[in-house]
C-alpha cells in the first residue's frame, strides 16, 4: 500500500514542477490577483513514517531553514472491562530546508527523527501481562508542501527511515516490581510516505 503513496507522491511533484515551469503565469492569473503569502507559524497534524506523528508546531527560522515536531499521547490503562489497555506516547523533531519555493507551492528536503512508546495489555495470555516496545527512528526525505488558501497548507513526504525496535515483556503478576523480559530486537530499514495539514498564522 506504501508504494502507491510513494509513486502518487513522485507522480504529483513531477506534475507540479512541470506545471511550475511551462504555465506559472496561466496559474497565478486563474486566482484573479489573489496574494497568497508563506507564514513563520504553523500549527496542524503529521502522520510521518519518517519522523513521527501527532500534534504539530512548525517554525520557520530563516528564509530556507524551519524545524517541525510533533508530539501524540494515548492512554487507557488500568481499565479492567475493556481488554484494551495501552499506553501509547509519540514525539518527533524533523528540519525542513526549503529547495524551491514557489507563490504556492515550496519544495524542501528533510530530516529528523522521534522516539515511540507503546505499552499493552496482552490480554490472550494473561491480565497482568504487557508488551512494551520502544522505537526509535530516524528519517530522510524530500516532501511538497501547498497553500490551499492563505491559513490552509497541506505537505506530502516521501524518503526512507531506519527504525530501532526493541521489544520486551512486563509480568506484573510479582506485585510491587514487575519483571521485565526482553523479547527481541530488530533494526528496520525501508521507504516511508507522510501526510501533514497546517493551519497558518
Amino acid at each position: 500500500m506504501y508504494k502507491f503513496f510513494i509513486l502518487l507522491f513522485f507522480l504529483m511533484i513531477s506534475y507540479t514542477v512541470y506545471g511550475q515551469q511551462t504555465d506559472f503565469k496561466t496559474i497565478e492569473n486563474l486566482d484573479n490577483g489573489y496574494k497568497y503569502e508563506w507564514k513563520d507559524n504553523k500549527i496542524g497534524f503529521s502522520a510521518s513514517m519518517l519522523t513521527g506523528y501527532g500534534f504539530t508546531y512548525y517554525r520557520q527560522l530563516t528564509q530556507n531553514l524551519g524545524v517541525k515536531a510533533q508530539i501524540f499521547a494515548y492512554g487507557t490503562l488500568d481499565d479492567e472491562t475493556s481488554y484494551a489497555n495501552e499506553i501509547d506516547i509519540s514525539g518527533g523533531i524533523e528540519l525542513q530546508y526549503t529547495l524551491q519555493k514557489f507563490e504556492r507551492i515550496r519544495f524542501y528536503a528533510l530530516t529528523g527523527g522521534y522516539y515511540m512508546y507503546n505499552k499493552s495489555e496482552d490480554y490472550f495470555i494473561n491480565n497482568d501481562i504487557y508488551e512494551i516496545t520502544n522505537s526509535k527512528n530516524i528519517g530522510i526525505g524530500v516532501g511538497c508542501e501547498m497553500l490551499a488558501f492563505n491559513n490552509l497548507s497541506f505537505a506530502f513526504d516521501g524518503g526512507y527511515y531506519f527504525a530501532f525496535i526493541n521489544k520486551a515483556y512486563e509480568d506484573s503478576n510479582i506485585g510491587q516490581n514487575p519483571m521485565i523480559i526482553p523479547e527481541s530486537k530488530k533494526f528496520e530499514f525501508s521507504l516511508g510516505v507522510a501526510f501533514s495539514v497546517f493551519y497558518s498564522f
